[in-house]
């Protein structure tokens, strides 16, 4: 059993004549912030029931609790260090992990609140990683814990999450998989309150039924994690044996880098960027999954997700005779928040790389966009109901008092206008993001006559081919 139990916690008391660097982790039903004096619990009768802590203010919460003591050990990007970690949720019991714990992200890193990647492991002294489900989730071994910091009200990442969740499931056509979910909570690292996180599951091959490698057949899964000319799908720079990143991208999946094919993702950015009009037109549709696309297309689009056209995604493909499908990842910085964690008037900004400048001069998806927008409209992307759906998401951290106890990590604090105020930021700029794509995605139908009179034309004039040689979509 992978519970265990660390030595029993002081009282506040003791922690405060001792002033021992090291916080022992108990079965306690609260989590304490000796230096902030508050005490935060999931029940509201516990106020003077405990006096050892009637000094202290006693916060109630209905968001999981978790509590991570590193005995020491100072986190860092890697390797992880060996640490507890308590989790306390609403009538039910106590549980204690062994992990171990790293810094998460990379600009993220410089954030003075950091996020963290963690392994559930078989004991505080093994490497072993061993799999369980956290705060009802998938069970898994690997978790990521989301500090959300350069966001004013803590919903756009979270809320994005949810809605592509619900555009998947509204028009799947990749082959059924899971997508990552996300848990709000409330973090205490090693006696300190460190306020709102997300504990979230990562992107990997069993979510979304990617194909292991087997005689070449396998699938893969990529992470564009800097703007280049590749994850752009500007150009395809030259492959170098042995090479674990390339132009940008990372491989997630395989782990060995003996079965990664960097040529298969080479040949697709080649394709996209060399390709004449012709070519491209009558071949994309064997490379890449054009419903996908034209979903991520329009949800880029509608949260003018400025950071996920040309990095924050992963391009997946779940065998060698798949398309290429999106996911997205790390979306903060939507909904009007740029970087580096500024508002700015992006309200009629159009999000593109090169593949989906392409992809718009192509009549067929141009048209997809066209009748994919009006049904999403009626739907999922109905404009009260996108407006709720960061409403309530605001509403559940407020009641619970979050916005009340940043007061408690001022370490933490970033210049943003009042929740409130901020919210309603959110909702007027959906409203008015709304207005721009209805005039855009709405009126499809004269882009798409224009572009297939222009092919005509074309075909008409046999018009030769720009490239000095096929450039065949594998």
């Amino acid at each position: 059993m992978m519970m265990v139990l660390v030595l029993i916690g002081c009282s506040a008391s003791e922690s405060e004549d001792a002033l021992a660097p090291r916080v022992r982790l108990s079965q306690a039903p609260f989590e304490i912030d000796s230096d902030q004096k508050i005490l935060l619990t999931h029940n509201a009768s516990f106020a003077g029931q405990d006096h050892r802590h009637r000094s202290y203010k006693v916060c109630v919460t209905e968001l999981p609790i978790l509590h991570i003591t590193t005995d020491g050990n100072d986190i860092a990007d890697d390797p992880k260090v060996a640490a507890t970690l308590k989790i306390l949720q609403p009538e039910r019991p106590v549980e204690i992990f062994s992990i171990g714990i790293e810094w998460r992200g990379r600009t993220s890193q410089t954030f003075p609140k950091k996020s963290y990647g963690i392994e559930l492991r078989a004991s505080v002294d093994s490497e072993q990683n061993v799999k369980r489900s956290l705060l009802g989730m998938r069970s898994d071994d690997d978790w990521i814990l989301d500090a959300l910091w350069n966001e004013p009200v803590n919903v756009r990442d979270f809320t994005a999450h949810q809605i592509w969740r619900e555009m998947a499931r509204d028009h799947q056509s990749h082959g059924a998989h899971s997508l990552p979910h996300q848990v709000y909570c409330e973090l205490f690292l090693d006696g300190k309150y460190s306020g709102i996180y997300y504990l979230g599951e990562p992107v990997d091959r069993k979510m979304l039924k990617v194909q292991k490698p087997k005689e070449h057949a396998g699938g893969q899964i990529f992470k564009a994690c800097d703007w280049e000319d590749a994850t752009s799908f500007k150009s395809a720079p030259l492959l170098i044996e042995g090479q674990e990143k390339w132009s940008g991208f990372e491989a997630t999946y395989p782990k060995s880098n003996v079965d990664v094919d960097w040529v298969a993702l080479q040949s697709l950015v080649r394709f996209t960027a060399q390709s004449d009009s012709d070519q491209f037109t009558d071949g994309i549709e064997r490379l890449v999954d054009l419903q996908n696309a034209a979903d991520y297309f329009i949800y880029i689009n509608l949260l003018a997700a400025m950071d996920n056209r040309a990095k924050n995604y992963f391009l997946v493909r779940q065998s060698t005779e798949s398309p290429w499908f999106f996911v997205p990842w790390d979306l903060d910085l939507t909904a009007g928040m740029c970087f580096p964690a500024q508002h700015k008037d992006v309200v009629e900004r159009r999000m593109y790389n090169q593949l989906f400048r392409r992809l718009m001069k192509c009549p067929g998806f141009v048209e997809t966009i066209g009748v994919r927008w009006t049904e999403l409209r009626s739907s999922l992307f109905a404009t009260e109901r996108l407006k709720s759906r960061y409403r309530e998401n605001y509403q559940r951290i407020a009641k619970n008092g979050v916005f009340d106890r940043r007061q408690f990590c001022p370490q933490f604090e970033a210049h943003f206008d009042t929740p409130e105020n901020e919210i309603e930021s959110i909702e007027n700029w959906i409203d008015a993001r709304i207005v721009f794509l209805d005039g855009w995605f709405g009126n499809m139908a004269p882009l798409v006559k224009r572009l297939k009179r222009e092919r005509s034309v074309r075909t008409a004039n046999s018009i030769p081919m720009n490239t000095s040689g096929p450039l065949t979509p594998k």
